[in-house]
């Protein structure tokens, strides 16, 4: 570093007044708290592969002088992630330590693999001048780490999530690191919760958990909004904090208004009862169907997402003698079919693992179109091929 200042120095510096047990060095002579942390953790998150910034260096000169010159930022959009190719100083010196143990490099590193998501977000707490509590708990991630001892539970403790989701996380990664604790913490809820529903994560599950839990709404209808509005929760990176919890408020209210609508659906389930002993009964939410889809082997959730939209009905038809079953999905069809109106129409149909479909079957999927009022049954010939049968009139006799 040019100047007066060197940066080594400042490194350990910043790492002693940020621990707080004994701050040392240049930035320990600042008088004013806030300001020597605040001064520390800029230093500890800036990119390790600039140069430390003449502006930063002003501000440290002013606060070592008592001007108290130093102005706190603007909190940062939870939204905005770092750059492509953008390693923290804190980061970047924790993996590749100058003054430790070559085993205590190992036992990092080892870390830093196995949980790189749960790990980073430790590193960048202990180096910042969020609450201190928070700052503690991450120090004794870091602390366990080096000793030698089991990362998880220290982990779990510091996001306040179970062990299973930091060990699911191992396997799940973000892509870009999440500086913001509380996305993180969102993150690790929501994964652990899709997997435990089967159904699959993707890349907004910090906004899935927010929505399930701000909203009083259920997974799959939190999943289901959150996906249909991928484009609009991917713009909020570029919004300011102000723009973005606006926007947040609104999409809230939106989902609360779905989420009542989805819970009247779920307290009014259909079940008919059919001729023969057949029973068909409705799936109204994305886990009822994806469950199906595996007890079944079909692709039947494909429709999950429409029906948790209102877009589609699905119905599992059982038989009480024999076990036969076979999956029935329904659809409106005219001009109020936007909104889960108007006629329905028998769409798609299979038996178990997509088999030949017994006539016992085909009758019961007959019997409850016609309880549902279906003016029309569409069955192709290649149906009746996979049944043993060649027309119509066979299945009627």
């Amino acid at each position: 570093m040019q100047g007066e200042f060197d940066y080594l120095e400042l490194l350990e510096s910043a790492k002693s007044v940020l621990r707080g047990r004994h701050p040392s060095g240049t930035l320990a002579r600042i008088v004013d708290l806030t300001t020597r942390r605040g001064l520390a953790a800029e230093f500890m998150h800036r990119d390790a592969s600039t140069l430390v910034p003449v502006q930063w260096q002003g501000n440290l000169r002013a606060a070592l002088a008592g001007d108290g010159v130093v102005c706190a930022r603007a909190k940062a959009s939870p939204y905005a992630g770092l750059p492509d190719g953008f390693e923290p100083v804190c980061w970047y010196s924790w993996r590749s330590p100058r003054s430790v143990s070559e085993e205590t490099v190992r036992m990092r590193r080892q870390a830093a693999n196995n949980f790189t998501n749960a790990m980073f977000q430790a590193v960048w707490t202990a180096h910042s001048a969020e609450p201190e509590w928070r700052v503690r708990s991450a120090w004794e991630v870091l602390d366990a780490v080096d000793c030698g001892g089991k990362g998880i539970a220290p982990l779990a403790r510091f996001l306040r999530v179970s062990r299973k989701a930091i060990k699911l996380s191992a396997k799940c990664h973000i892509g870009a690191p999440l500086t913001h604790y509380g996305r993180m913490r969102r993150w690790m809820r929501a994964l652990q919760a899709l997997q435990a529903a089967g159904m699959p994560t993707s890349g907004y599950l910090p906004e899935v958990d927010l929505a399930q839990r701000a909203a009083h709404a259920s997974l799959d209808v939190s999943l289901s909004y959150v996906g249909n509005n991928s484009a609009y929760f991917k713009n909020f990176k570029y919004l300011e904090r102000e723009v973005v919890l606006a926007e947040w408020r609104g999409a809230i209210r939106e989902l609360r208004a779905k989420a009542a609508w989805m819970r009247t659906r779920i307290s009014s389930r259909r079940a008919f009862e059919l001729s023969s002993g057949w029973t068909a009964h409705s799936l109204v939410t994305m886990t009822d169907v994806r469950r199906e889809g595996r007890e079944m082997g079909h692709c039947v959730a494909v429709y999950a997402d429409d029906v948790v939209e209102g877009l589609a009905q699905v119905f599992s038809l059982r038989c009480a003698h024999g076990g036969d079953r076979m999956t029935a999905v329904y659809q409106s069809v005219g001009l109020e079919a936007w909104r889960g109106g108007g006629e329905l129409e028998c769409v798609d149909f299979a038996a178990r693992e997509n088999g030949p479909i017994p006539v016992t079957s085909l009758l019961a999927l007959i019997e409850l179109s016609q309880r549902l009022e279906v003016s029309e049954l569409k069955i192709g010939e290649k149906f009746f091929r996979m049944a043993g049968c060649q027309t119509a009139d066979q299945i009627k006799s």
